[in-house]
C-alpha cells in the first residue's frame, strides 16, 4: 500500500513539474506581448477613459461680441479670450483673429491671403480639404449665413509635441475669421495620455511613429482622458452658439456735387476712390476699391494703380439717352428734368481678391437725388 502511494505521487510530481514547465513560459510569453504590443496602451493599467458630456447649461457662459465682421459666439466664464501673454496660460484659452480678406498678409503655412481665396472658393463648393496650418481632417461647419469649416492641429511640424488646438475658420462679409479653442497645458496631455508620447532628452516630446492618428481617432470617439476629452467637446458647444449680427449702420454716403446724387456705400468700402472721364457726350464716374494683387493690372482709364473700379455711374442728356438707350449696355437707373443717370458693371479681369460683387446691387438701389 506504501510502496504504491510513493508510486502515485511520484507520477504526480512529474506530472505537476510538466505543467509548470509550459504555463511558466506562456506567462511569460503573455506578458511580453502584452507589454510590447506597440507601447499603444498600457495593458498592466487598461486605460477605460469615460466620455465628457459638457454641461448643457449655458446660462453662466459670457458672450463674446464683435463690431468689425458682426457676430457673436458664447464660451464659458471661466475661459479667457485672447490673453495677453498666453504663454502664461496653463490649460484653455480662446483666441478670436478677424482679418479683411483684402489686407491679409504674407502668413506661413496657408494662412496667407491667396490661400485664404482658394480656401473660401472651395468651401463654396463643399470642399474643406485645403491644409491651412498643420492641420488633421477638416470639416466644413453648418453656420447659417456664412461659410466655414473646423479643423483640428495637434502637432508643430508634425512631429513635435505643442498645444492642441481646435479652430473654426469662417469667410463673412469680406472678412476672415479665426476662433480658436486651444489647451496648452502640454504636461498634463502628456501625464494623462502616456501611450501616445515618447520623451528625448535631444528631441524634446514627440509624438510616437503612428500615435498622432491614433490620438485624433481616439479623440473623435472619447477615448483620451477627461480633461483633453472636455476641451475637445467644448469647442463644438463654443460654435454652435456663433451668430450673425445685424449689419453695422455706419455707412459710407458720397455725394456728387456736379449733379446732384448721392449712393451710400458699405462701411466696408472705406477707402474707395472716383475717378471722373469724359466719353463722348457722357460723364462716366468710376468707383473703385482698393486691391493688394500685384498681378492685377489697369490701363488707369478706370482706377488709378493699386484700386479695381468694379462699376460706375454714367450722367448724359435725355436727348443723348434716348439716341442710344436702345444699344446702350448701360442700364438706366432713373431720370430727372434735365438727365439720365445710368450704370453699368465690370466686366473684364478682377483681381484675385476681390469681394465685394455682393455689394454692388445694394448700392445702386441707394442711388437718389435729395431734394
Amino acid at each position: 500500500m506504501i510502496k504504491d502511494n510513493l508510486k502515485t505521487n511520484w507520477w504526480a510530481l512529474i506530472g505537476m513539474f510538466i505543467v509548470a514547465l509550459i504555463i511558466i513560459p506562456l506567462c511569460a510569453y503573455t506578458t511580453y506581448l502584452i507589454e510590447s504590443e506597440n507601447d499603444i496602451y498600457l495593458a498592466s493599467k487598461a486605460i477605460s477613459p469615460k466620455k465628457i458630456q459638457v454641461a448643457k447649461d449655458q446660462s453662466s457662459w459670457e458672450t463674446y461680441e464683435n463690431k468689425v465682421a458682426n457676430f457673436s459666439f458664447k464660451y464659458p466664464r471661466e475661459l479667457e479670450v485672447n490673453p495677453v501673454d498666453p504663454k502664461q496660460i496653463k490649460g484653455k484659452f480662446i483666441s478670436v483673429t478677424v482679418e479683411k480678406m483684402s489686407e491679409i498678409g504674407d502668413q506661413p503655412s496657408g494662412f496667407d491671403q491667396e490661400s485664404a481665396y482658394k480656401d473660401k472658393a472651395a468651401l463654396e463648393k463643399d470642399d474643406a480639404s485645403t491644409r491651412v496650418g498643420w492641420s488633421m481632417g477638416a470639416t466644413k461647419l453648418k453656420l447659417a449665413d456664412v461659410i466655414g469649416k473646423e479643423q483640428v492641429q495637434l502637432a508643430a511640424f508634425d512631429v513635435s509635441v505643442g498645444q492642441l488646438s481646435r479652430m473654426a475658420i469662417i469667410y463673412k462679409d469680406g472678412y476672415r475669421v479665426l476662433i480658436s479653442l486651444i489647451y496648452s497645458d502640454v504636461p498634463t496631455l502628456i501625464k494623462n495620455n502616456p501611450q501616445y508620447f515618447s520623451s528625448d532628452p535631444v528631441s524634446g516630446d514627440t509624438w510616437k511613429e503612428g500615435q498622432i492618428d491614433t490620438f485624433y481617432t481616439d479623440l473623435k470617439v472619447g477615448q483620451t482622458d477627461s480633461i483633453t476629452q472636455d476641451w475637445y467637446e467644448t469647442f463644438d458647444q463654443i460654435i454652435a452658439t456663433f451668430n450673425s449680427l445685424a449689419e453695422s449702420t455706419s455707412n459710407i454716403v458720397y455725394q456728387n456735387s456736379d449733379y446732384g446724387f448721392e449712393i451710400t456705400f458699405p462701411d466696408t468700402w472705406e477707402g474707395y476712390k472716383v475717378k471722373k472721364e469724359k466719353s463722348g457726350a457722357e460723364w462716366i464716374f468710376y468707383f473703385g476699391v482698393k486691391t493688394n494683387d500685384s498681378n492685377f493690372k489697369d490701363d488707369g482709364t478706370t482706377a488709378d494703380g493699386g484700386y479695381f473700379s468694379p462699376f460706375a455711374i454714367g450722367v448724359q442728356s435725355l436727348d443723348e439717352w434716348e439716341k442710344i438707350k436702345d444699344e446702350s449696355k448701360s442700364a438706366l437707373i432713373m431720370k430727372n428734368s434735365d438727365y439720365a443717370f445710368t450704370w453699368a458693371q465690370s466686366n473684364g479681369i478682377q483681381p484675385d481678391d476681390y469681394d465685394k460683387s455682393g455689394d454692388i446691387k445694394k448700392i445702386i438701389d441707394s442711388f437718389k437725388i435729395p431734394d
